[in-house]
């Protein structure tokens, strides 16, 4: 893309979810998916961009962010809760919050 900024997704949190992957949608598509300890690079069309983060049923709420050319933002995306949160059943009480994306950069 000529006219691209960059996005690297970084996946935190310590052992939730750790055998499992997180789906990642810029503006409502998949782009790919991210395992724990990794890193994601996208490559995005500049402008305004939602970013979300999810797994079966559960997800979080979207990060927005505005780039423009040449631009690089960095994110990461974790569980919410943690062992505990899912220990106590937190993905069926509010399925919505399971998952935090913020920006570090």
């Amino acid at each position: 893309m000529a006219d691209a900024a960059k996005i690297s997704v970084r996946r935190g949190g310590r052992y939730a979810d750790r055998f499992r992957r997180y789906r990642i949608y810029v503006n409502g598509i998949l782009v790919g998916c991210i395992w724990p300890k990794s890193i994601l690079q996208l490559e995005v069309p500049v402008g305004a961009l939602t970013i979300e983060a999810k797994i079966d049923w559960c997800s979080g709420e979207p990060l927005h962010l505005v780039l423009g050319v040449g631009d690089a933002a960095e994110v990461e995306v974790s569980n919410s809760h943690g062992m505990a949160g899912a220990a106590v059943g937190m993905v069926f009480w509010d399925p919505e919050t399971y998952l935090t994306i913020v920006r570090l950069n």
